[in-house]
């Protein structure tokens, strides 16, 4: 039996390791990666690749078309496609279960934290996309800030060779790639949302938008090879760069101040200190205007420009955050508006310089008018401090047959979902059917929120039929918690012809290469 322990987790800014993250924290942990700016912990791009930098809005593209930025499913299990792709940046190279390898060739740890931890995840796609780069023929002058340039990077990223040739017929092309994705190889699909990066509920864009023009198809022709491109776009590390998290904002009465919170991510590469005499303001526009410009007190629909600032405190680190409170004023009239977050550097504001302010809904009613608040919900029950939660079967599915006697290796992938880590001692017991050799299945170590894949050894009975058996966690008092795990096969006394088949996937996910996820109204 191959049981792994695992190390305590590394943190993952901006959101409880269990849940799913928000958009804004998952973009945030983007613009970490594709800077170079994770802790030595993380996933790095590796310096033999040339590359120190990917362009941010490449690597968000990436994420996008791979899951929506999910890296759990909304049953709090980790995001597991139907050919074992993890997480945000789906995973699957060296992970338990794909390509028919039920243990996986990465190390335990490193499974189990891009199975759990979206930063981790992401920094180890930004590490594979940068290997790509290194190992694909040059496109252009090889400048990295070139978006155009990773062409064939992110074409080798999803399967190199004709399945994502530009020529290859099966490519229609109809509508486009965002409403009609598989008419179009993977890097267009990609490079098409860098130019139009999706939205959260209240418009934000998730990204700056960069053009980008293709490359020839006759250029690339059938065997790709080095490209020459004659228009391009640069996409290079920005020193000052900033984005915003704030807390809801509720109605509020004409003319009153409103209390808001607002975590403010320092997304450039350059520290943040007293000497830029940083400053998070708000501006008020229309509910028609366009936050996502360069704003001035002359922008059309602006109605206050610059308001309430408070300074961002100490030094700031590239990837750091700080939590500032600040009140907002609500406009004398009634009706729609929107509140747009900015920092202010000595009189000038980031989102002159081309950075995306963050804009947010805000209803005010007339003086008087009842403000409805939302009926009150029932309080959850807390996280169980014990509990387990089956993700996939990594080896020998449900449905397999095998032959009399024959001995084998089952796989089940599982997460810790409850509040505590798993001790040694814990057990998984047998509850019903055949035992297979195993009545008990000791659990490894493995802190809470983390994944395990539990390779189990066991043995077919001599006699042929159909077995159901089933397993589930025992707590220290005899109770029964958590998923069962379950192994059901048909045993016969003839070699089967396929004795493992091509595993299916446990619950339905995402489409790995459609944008399907709608992000929450705050993100």
């Amino acid at each position: 039996m191959a049981l792994a322990a695992f190390a305590p987790a590394l943190p993952a800014p901006g959101a409880a390791a269990c849940d799913q993250p928000n958009v804004w924290s998952v973009a945030a942990a983007f613009d970490q990666a594709a800077n170079g700016d994770l802790p030595a912990s993380y996933p790095q791009i590796p310096a033999s690749t040339r590359v120190s930098a990917i362009p941010p809005s490449v690597l968000k593209a990436v994420g996008w078309v791979e899951s929506g930025w999910r890296q759990f499913t909304p049953g709090g299990r980790p995001l597991l496609s139907f050919d074992f792709g993890y997480g945000i940046m789906q995973i699957t190279s060296g992970m338990a279960g794909a390509f028919g390898n039920a243990g996986g060739t990465l190390d335990a740890q490193t499974q189990s934290m891009i199975a759990s931890n979206f930063t981790y995840n992401i920094a180890f796609g930004a590490q594979m996309l940068a290997e790509k780069w290194a190992s694909t023929p040059r496109v252009g002058d090889g400048d990295p800030t070139v978006v155009e340039n990773w062409y064939y990077a992110l074409w080798a990223y999803n399967g190199w060779g004709w399945v994502n040739n530009p020529n290859n017929p099966r490519f229609s092309r109809r509508g486009t790639p965002a409403t009609n994705p598989s008419t179009y190889p993977y890097q267009e699909r990609v490079l098409y949302l860098v130019a139009h990066p999706p939205r959260d509920t209240a418009g934000n864009p998730l990204w700056k938008p960069v053009p980008v023009t293709l490359p020839s198809r006759s250029a690339i022709g059938s065997a790709p090879k080095q490209l020459t491109l004659t228009k391009i776009h640069h996409q290079a590390p920005v020193l000052m760069s900033a984005l915003y998290r704030p807390s809801r904002l509720s109605p509020v009465t004409a003319g009153s101040t409103e209390q808001v919170a607002v975590d403010v991510v320092n997304t450039g590469i350059q520290a943040w200190d007293e000497t830029e005499a940083l400053a998070l303001t708000y501006h008020v526009l229309t509910p028609g205007a366009n936050p996502w410009q360069a704003l001035s007190p002359f922008t059309s629909g602006v109605i206050a420009f610059g308001q309430g600032a408070v300074p961002v405190p100490g030094t700031v680190r590239p990837g750091g955050s700080r939590r500032i409170a600040l009140s907002i004023r609500a406009p004398s009239s009634p009706g729609q508006y929107q509140i747009v977050w900015d920092l202010e550097s000595r009189s000038a504001w980031l989102s002159t310089s081309g950075v995306l302010p963050r804009a947010q809904k805000l209803t005010v009613l007339r003086d008087g008018q009842a403000i409805l608040t939302p009926k009150p919900t029932s309080t959850p029950r807390p996280d169980p401090v014990l509990d387990l939660r089956y993700v996939a079967d990594t080896s020998i599915p449900d449905g397999t047959t095998l032959g009399s006697g024959k001995r084998f290796t089952k796989g089940w992938l599982v997460f810790n979902s409850g509040a505590e880590p798993w001790q040694s001692g814990l057990k998984l017991a047998l509850v019903s059917g055949k035992a297979f050799g195993t009545r008990q299945i000791p659990l490894p170590a493995v802190p809470a929120c983390r994944s395990a894949n539990l390779l189990v050894s066991m043995k077919a009975p001599s006699r042929a039929g159909q077995y159901r058996s089933v397993w589930q966690l025992t707590g220290s008092t005899g109770r029964k918690v958590g998923d069962p795990l379950t192994l059901v096969v048909t045993v016969t006394s003839k070699p089967p012809p396929h004795p493992t088949p091509t595993p299916i996937s446990p619950m339905p996910t995402p489409t790995p290469t459609r944008p399907t996820v709608t992000p929450t109204p705050e993100g």
